[in-house]
């Protein structure tokens, strides 16, 4: 077996002041051969201070402050309860109108939630709606998806993969989509395939957190693209298929044409 590793030590993201290094690595496997492994932290946070409680959104009153982000456990319960009425509702032949209808964003007219992307690097991602709001962290690598969660005028407020929360100007994304293959696993290795059907032929192999573009999706598999460059320099595009349950990036059963 050939076994070929070419390092990049590309940071994703910052935490400040202390930067601690997350694994983000990745490897290509094509039949027998391992084409790479990349391995970098994942991102810098900055020290920010605690939001003043006197000091509001722009537009809003004083007094309104920075809104307090639930913890994950919270909003669980919250939807858990949502989606138990909801359910109730159903059951009794009743399905409230705004239930039905899709969220979309006040000041875009986009659903709510939704994926984007990352368009450049270095992006600050904020604390607040503005740029006298503190940076939380930034974003060093381009390309990385984040999930669109609410909006305020020109501002969006976004969650990472590691469910960091903040905000960033609407000009900081980009609708084009991205994914991160399995970044929830450690360990393990994703089919490639030539085709949607998951009896095609395998391309590669891909290892957890690698990132890739979403060509499109069906609800079951999505045809992506990656680049890996070799040792050598060689830049090779690798296309094909993956399930779309293991992707970080795409919603489970979504369409995209």
């Amino acid at each position: 077996m050939i076994t070929l590793f070419a390092r990049q030590d590309n940071t994703v993201r910052q935490r400040r002041p202390d930067p601690v290094s997350h694994p983000f690595s990745a490897t290509i496997k094509i039949a027998a051969l391992v084409l790479g492994k990349n391995r970098c932290p994942a991102k810098s946070r900055r020290k920010t201070r605690p939001p003043n409680p006197d000091r509001g959104f722009p537009g809003r009153p004083p007094g309104a402050g920075l809104r307090q982000e639930k913890s994950s456990f919270v909003r669980f319960a919250h939807w858990l309860r949502v989606l138990l009425a909801v359910s109730a509702l159903a059951a009794a032949g009743f399905v409230p109108v705004a239930v039905m209808a899709q969220q979309v964003g006040q000041s875009s007219g986009l659903p709510i939630p939704r994926f984007v992307s990352i368009r450049n690097a270095p992006t600050n991602v904020r604390v607040g709606p503005g740029t006298n709001y503190a940076i939380a962290y930034t974003f060093l690598r381009p390309g990385m998806p984040v999930e669109i969660t609410a909006e305020f005028d020109t501002w969006r407020r976004i969650r990472d993969v590691e469910g960091d929360e903040g905000w960033v100007h609407q000009n900081l994304v980009v609708g084009d989509r991205m994914a991160l293959v399995a970044p929830w696993q450690q360990e393990g290795a994703f089919a490639l395939r030539a085709s949607a059907s998951p009896e095609s032929g395998v391309r590669a192999w891909l290892s957890p957190k690698m990132l890739v573009s979403v060509r499109g999706c069906d609800g079951v598999a999505c045809e992506v693209r990656l680049n890996h460059t070799g040792e050598t320099g060689r830049t090779t595009t690798y296309q094909g298929y993956l399930a779309q349950e293991v992707l970080w990036g795409v919603y489970e059963g979504e369409i995209i044409d």
